[in-house]
């Protein structure tokens, strides 16, 4: 298991990477990323399909509210992907919802914009663009996540 948590860290670290410079990310690191979170999934966390779906139905929701908020501020409709969120970003989080169950991919969303906002507002002399690279910033905080699991072998946000 250390070795399969060990290739994830890795490709967090490339997701952030891509993201922080390039403001994209190689579909291939989000379907490994998929498939090392299916397999952790089935050998460590044992959640069920219907959590998978609950996580994806619970993505969903957030992305009709943002786009509900967006045309409402607009006062027309207003596709929020690609504009105010890249779809490597939704892409990143439909990866990493077969670790969590509906719960805690919840608080693992909301820590995680929380962190996202921390990081962005101390950077952002160096980011030197308004445009947030959601996916990288979430990755260092999947990461830091997995570390703290792998260090003092406890699931924290994933797997209760």
């Amino acid at each position: 298991m250390i070795f399969l948590h060990l290739i994830s860290l890795s490709l967090f670290g490339v997701i952030a990477y891509q993201d922080f410079k390039q403001r994209q990310i190689n579909l291939i690191y989000l379907f490994l990323l998929f498939l090392l979170a299916l397999i952790i999934n089935y050998a460590e966390i044992m959640l069920t399909l219907h959590d998978f779906v609950q996580n994806i139905i619970f993505l969903f929701f957030i992305l009709i509210i943002l786009n509900l908020y967006y045309s409402i501020k607009k006062r027309k409709f207003v596709n929020t992907i690609d504009s105010y969120i890249g779809s490597g970003d939704i892409l990143f989080f439909v990866a990493c919802a077969p670790l969590f169950s509906l719960a805690n991919f919840i608080f693992f969303f909301t820590l995680g914009i929380l962190f996202s906002l921390v990081l962005y507002l101390v950077f952002r002399k160096i980011i030197s663009s308004d445009d947030i690279p959601l996916a990288g910033f979430f990755s260092c905080f999947t990461a830091l996540l997995m570390l703290y699991h792998i260090t003092f072998n406890t699931y924290l946000l994933y797997g209760f």
